[in-house]
């Protein structure tokens, strides 16, 4: 007869090698998920609600088409007036998640668009410093690197195309850091420009479920047979 706990065991097995079978899934942002960052382009603060270029428009087209037809209702950050790399920005999922990626939509001109960044990751934030008078908001506590790469630039074309970034950090974090490092800057240009952002998270499929749930019936109605046959076995004895 087997016992409960080596069916306790083959389940947990089962589980296991079923947990890597996963999809994705988008968390939809907004511009007040934004919660830190250095000062952005002709603007004091990280996300002022009157400024054009504030920081949150990264996520301010979390569906359909990302068109970036102007400059105004994207995110545009300072040259290095503020530091090599002091561009950041803080970002508030709502909740903790393990992500499977991240989509990096660029600027679609050529001269000032994002080139390599960063992402970080932490479940508790800080105080920015205030840089050259200005706030900084929040930043990220002892943040895990997840991701370094380098985005392509965009053509002059709309709607924008979306650069797939995979992430393999399989730990549920909170809070964001993403860092904008340099970018291919001409014609006199001092600015870094990204037009959305979408993060996504990794879930398992539905039938993932169901082949959970249907293993863990099926092993469970065999375990209890087994156990009354047992059971049946020694009253006849």
């Amino acid at each position: 007869m087997i016992s409960f706990f080596r069916f306790a065991a083959l389940f947990g097995g089962l589980i296991a090698s079923l947990a890597p079978i996963q999809a994705q899934t988008l968390i939809t942002l907004t511009p007040a998920s934004v919660i830190g960052g250095s000062p952005i382009f002709f603007q004091s603060a990280y996300n002022s609600g009157s400024s054009v270029y504030q920081a949150g428009n990264i996520f301010n087209q979390q569906s359909g088409a990302v068109n970036m037809s102007t400059q105004a209702g994207n995110a545009w950050f300072p040259d290095d007036t503020y530091g090599l790399g002091n561009r950041f920005v803080t970002i508030d999922l709502g909740a903790s998640y393990v992500l499977s990626n991240v989509q990096i939509f660029n600027s679609n001109q050529a001269d000032r668009a994002t080139g390599s960044f960063s992402l970080s990751a932490g479940n508790s934030i800080t105080a920015a410093p205030t840089t050259s008078g200005f706030s900084q908001g929040q930043m990220v506590s002892s943040p895990t690197t997840l991701l370094a790469a380098t985005a392509l630039t965009n053509s002059t074309s709309n709607p924008v195309t979306g650069q797939t970034f995979p992430i393999s950090d399989n730990t549920a974090y909170r809070y964001l850091t993403l860092r904008l490092i340099d970018f291919p800057s001409s014609g006199g240009f001092v600015n870094a420009g990204l037009a959305e952002v979408r993060f996504y998270s990794a879930i398992p499929e539905p039938s993932t479920y169901a082949a959970i749930f249907g293993a863990a019936a099926l092993g469970f109605a065999v375990w209890r047979r087994r156990k009354a046959a047992g059971a049946a076995g020694i009253e006849r004895t």
